[in-house]
């Protein structure tokens, strides 16, 4: 159990806060990642210096094993950077996607009061006698939709019985 504390506080916090912990609790772990530190600022260049000799030619070869961990280096470079693309990509899809989503909201409802003559309940409802159908046809030119009570719904079912 102790195992697994100690790899969630490794993974789950930040590299701050996992270096006071290491300084207080594992004192030998946390100087030899302070000598870890050293070491790479020590030889930053060179190490930058074989990065590129590689990055230029990747069939170089120095070692077994550093040839083999520069490739993984690089597939995990590589895969990360693809990652961050994708992850662009789908920012600017979405704010995109939004952008287009607003122009169609704004096409299907901006002129809505135009076509409408909206009164009242009680009052008929007058169309645009220029609107057109979605089926392609003009709608039946009459200036005013009949108003229908529940009177006419009533006689008419009385009707067709």
């Amino acid at each position: 159990m102790e195992s697994i504390d100690k790899i969630t506080l490794e993974l789950l916090t930040n590299k701050n806060q996992y270096n006071k912990y290491l300084s207080k609790e594992d004192p030998k772990k946390f100087r030899e990642h302070q000598e870890y530190l050293e070491k790479i600022k020590k030889y930053r260049s060179k190490i930058l210096h074989l990065s590129k000799q590689f990055l230029e030619d990747p069939e170089i070869s120095f070692t077994l094993e550093m040839n083999e961990m520069f490739s993984i280096f690089s597939k995990t470079c590589i895969k990360y950077l693809e990652m961050k693309e994708l992850e662009m990509e789908n920012l600017y899809n979405s704010d995109r996607h939004q952008e287009e989503e607003e122009e169609q909201e704004e096409s299907l409802f901006g002129n809505m009061d135009e076509e409408l003559d909206v009164f009242s309940l009680d009052e008929e409802v007058k169309f645009n006698k220029d609107m057109n159908s979605f089926w392609g046809k003009n709608i039946k030119k009459t200036d005013t939709i009949p108003k229908c009570t529940m009177d006419m719904f009533i006689q008419n079912s009385k009707n067709r019985r």
